[in-house]
């Protein structure tokens, strides 16, 4: 069985408060709706920042939670949606998922020691949710952030942890 916060805990914690990313490709229309619903209604806290796809890009309020996924899929907005959501009973720090378009974001989080074997665990059955809707979904660490070495070091640990935990 392996330590994954052995094999991780550096890309949460090593430089208190950078802000890097984890990006998330080749999203499909059922993981787009699932993710945007359980932030919603599986949050301690929300916080919406959305704009239109559209230029100038004003900001936008959504003021029905059920209709955000609908117009995020319609193209319609893109934008942060943040908060500390629950996964499997516990509450992941501040984690914004940056919608870019209707089959992509990514996951901007605050490096610390608020991180922990748990949350990050948890974090990590969030991905593999995300691979049991759709085996096709892409995830990995943003190259502008991290390293080739630390992107193979959490592309193995996420791959480790997909098989062993497998549904």
């Amino acid at each position: 069985m392996m330590d994954l916060w052995e094999r991780v805990s550096p890309i949460f914690t090593a430089v208190d408060g950078a802000q890097p990313e984890i990006d998330v490709e080749n999203v499909s229309e059922k993981v787009m709706r699932y993710l945007i619903n359980h932030f919603l209604h599986e949050s301690k806290s929300v916080d919406l920042g959305f704009r239109s796809a559209n230029p100038p890009h004003p900001e936008v309020t959504v003021n029905a939670p059920h209709a955000v996924a609908d117009v995020v899929l319609q193209g319609l907005i893109v934008g942060p949606l943040i908060a500390e959501t629950r996964i499997d009973g516990y509450t992941m720090p501040m984690i914004a998922m940056f919608i870019l378009s209707t089959d992509q974001f990514f996951f901007s989080y605050q490096m610390g020691e608020h991180w922990t074997p748990i949350t990050v665990t948890a974090l990590f059955e969030l991905f593999r949710t995300l691979k049991i809707l759709d085996s096709n979904i892409l995830i990995s660490l943003n190259r502008e952030h991290f390293n080739g070495a630390w992107r193979v070091q959490f592309d193995m640990a996420l791959q480790e942890y997909l098989n062993e935990h497998h549904p």
